[in-house]
């Protein structure tokens, strides 16, 4: 598995991969929920331990029981950086919505990702990726439709890919370093098995950055099997939440019958 947090950076990275927008009621209010996680009570979570918590996963949930067929992803990222041309702090606003689902034994995908002006929707059907990006920024107005060939052997619903999303052998890696003080709480409700962990937290993002601050997640399991993953990341200059579910809906689609082919 790849290194934790690094695909749900990359996740974005897709959606800049593959650009596009929607338009209508339907679609848009498909993505006015987030990725529902349910916590369950502040109060019932009972201190625990770092070996408790890599046994639970280890023991009883093989492979962190990833057998979901369609899932729901959602996050934010807020952080600033440094104009170099001009040396003004920029700050940076993002979030995003991902919803996988598998149609007649088919994965099909629906993005939106909204940044700073820029609202960019992306959905996966039907064999072909389907692109419109809408731009609102001083200096730059417009929007545009593509759709695109996906390749034949295309599966956005790889319990890989959520793997490494939840990428559990690299954070056990963390958790069993002498120098990571973490602190693990846990509680039980019926056939709900719900783990904490709270820890200072520093690592390198996509071999391009490191991140660093303070780190609160909740892995939900559900009859051993993970149905939630709930994660905030409190640091110096950016701030970053991503909450993952199990999603049994469908996804609403815009009509695209006005969508440019791209050849490429």
């Amino acid at each position: 598995m790849k290194k934790f947090l690094k695909t749900a950076i990359l996740s974005l990275v897709l959606c800049f991969t593959f650009v596009f927008a929607a338009c209508g009621d339907a679609v848009e209010r498909q993505f006015d929920s987030k990725a529902n996680v349910n916590t369950g009570n502040e109060a019932s979570y009972q201190s625990s331990t770092k070996e408790n918590f890599v046994g639970y996963v280890n023991d009883n949930t093989n492979e962190a029981g990833l057998t979901m067929s369609g899932y729901r992803m959602t996050g934010t990222i807020s952080g600033s950086y440094k104009d170099e041309s001009t040396n003004e702090m920029i700050n940076a606003n993002i979030s995003y919505n991902i919803i996988v689902v598998e149609n007649n034994g088919v994965p099909e995908m629906a993005i939106k990702l909204s940044m700073n002006g820029t609202d960019i929707y992306m959905f996966a059907k039907d064999g072909y990726c389907y692109t419109k990006m809408k731009v609102d920024i001083p200096g730059a107005k417009g929007e545009m439709k593509i759709k695109s060939k996906l390749p034949d052997d295309y599966d956005f619903s790889d319990m890989d890919y959520i793997g490494n999303v939840v990428d559990f052998e690299k954070f056990f890696e963390m958790l069993k370093d002498g120098k990571t003080n973490a602190t693990v709480t846990a509680y039980v409700e019926g056939e709900t098995t719900r783990y904490k962990v709270e820890m200072d937290y520093k690592a390198s993002v996509a071999d391009m950055a490191e991140l660093s601050g303070n780190y609160t997640c909740y892995y939900v399991f559900e009859s051993n099997k993970l149905t939630g993953f709930s994660m905030k990341l409190v640091g110096d200059s950016i701030t970053m939440e991503i909450n993952f579910s199990k999603y049994n809906g469908k996804i609403e689609y815009p009509d695209f019958s006005d969508y440019e082919e791209l050849s490429l």
